[in-house]
């Protein structure tokens, strides 16, 4: 979880295509996620799918070229065909990024965390996937495990595909003074999860690189987005897929557990809940961006989680690999990366609520009764105070 970028709308110099939504239909079965539970909950939770005026791959590689230019001193993007995307240092479930209509799904938001979080809200990514016709998926992107699974608040970084799943959880332990990461073999998630769909297949993409920042943002795919909604304004255009960060370092966190009374400001969120480390390279990432959010959707712009690229070493003693939350660099000089953009047809939109919390919400839904040792807890306000 991280701080979101408002959708700001811009005026485009571009024609307009009205934005096409699709009508679902019902699945004559209930579909079983069985790697997520024995039963179906999805049921309950609307899904929406627009339709994006996606532009040609060339055209995007061109705008990422020239606008990347601005905060990179070297920079190159480009349209190549898709290298093997199963092989080290990326390992993901596909070799590629393309076919099986590429969406992004944007599932649930901020605001099922806090004041505290909404324990109902666990979602299954490999039965909205099927429910919306993309029975050969492959998924990569963030999100949160399952609380009903892992019984604590982690990071998701997810890589999973139809018939395999190679995703990792990332959650404090240690009285929250270490960071574990293990495997998750699961498509279940909890609160929220944002990750680029397709059927995994090689083709064309868009390659970058890009080295040394000279602009201000910090944050890489901050940087992408600006770009892109600077060139398309109103219109939106949505990427993901995976990169590599082989130099440098950046700053990442995982959060802590869920608190039992409740989080009432983003200070005590950015000060004490959020524990930060600094990542260095080599580090994989996977990623997903949109310029800005279609009209009514309330979407997640950006949302980037990714491990240490070497995992031999997972679940050794004293094991050096690191997972979480991607937030910005913090060596400007050092920092490189390189890897693998598709772009979306659509986005499929699920239990949409909102991405700022709510602070002043009534908890009345189920929620955590226990935490992990060393979980902050945030001072118990009173009511004159809120």
């Amino acid at each position: 979880m991280a701080q979101t970028n408002p959708a700001v709308l811009q005026n485009s110099e571009m024609a307009q295509r009205p934005i096409q939504e699709v009508q679902l239909e019902k699945p004559e079965l209930e579909l079983t996620c069985t790697a997520c539970d024995e039963g179906s909950e999805m049921a309950q939770w609307p899904i929406r799918e627009v339709l994006l005026e996606k532009p040609e791959l060339a055209e995007v590689a061109t705008v990422l070229q020239n606008g990347l230019k601005a905060h990179y001193a070297d920079v190159t993007v480009e349209v190549v065909d898709c290298p093997d995307l199963t092989q080290s240092p990326y390992g993901l479930t596909a070799s590629g990024l393309g076919g099986g209509r590429p969406c992004i799904i944007d599932v649930g938001g901020i605001d099922n965390l806090f004041p505290r979080v909404n324990a109902d809200k666990e979602y299954c990514l490999k039965e909205i996937a099927e429910r919306t016709g993309r029975k050969d998926f492959h998924l990569v992107g963030a999100g949160s495990c399952g609380y009903s699974l892992i019984k604590c608040n982690s990071e998701l970084v997810v890589n999973a595909g139809h018939d395999h799943i190679k995703s990792l959880c990332a959650r404090m332990v240690d009285n929250h003074k270490k960071i574990c990461c293990e495997p998750y073999k699961s498509y279940r998630c909890s609160a929220l999860a944002n990750v680029f769909c397709s059927k995994g297949e090689t083709g064309k993409v868009l390659k970058f690189h890009a080295k040394k920042r000279i602009g201000k943002t910090p944050d890489f795919i901050a940087c992408v987005q600006q770009v892109l909604k600077d060139k398309y304004g109103e219109r939106p255009v949505s990427l993901g897929g995976s990169f590599q960060m082989l130099s440098g370092k950046a700053k990442v966190h995982v959060m802590s557990d869920f608190t039992r009374n409740p989080i009432r400001t983003q200070e005590f969120i950015d000060n004490e809940w959020l524990k930060f480390v600094e990542a260095q390279a080599p580090m994989t990432f996977m990623t997903v961006c949109t310029s800005v959010s279609p009209p009514g959707l309330e979407m997640r712009l950006t949302h980037t989680h990714g491990h240490s690229s070497d995992l031999s070493s997972m679940g050794t003693e004293g094991s050096p690999i690191l997972a979480g939350h991607y937030h910005y660099d913090l060596s400007p000089d050092e920092i490189e990366y390189e890897g693998f953009f598709g772009v979306a047809e659509s986005i499929v939109r699920v239990d949409q609520v909102n991405q700022t919390p709510n602070w002043h919400k009534k908890i009345d839904f189920r929620t955590n009764t226990v935490s992990l040792p060393g979980t902050p807890e945030p001072p118990v306000m009173t009511t004159s105070k809120l």
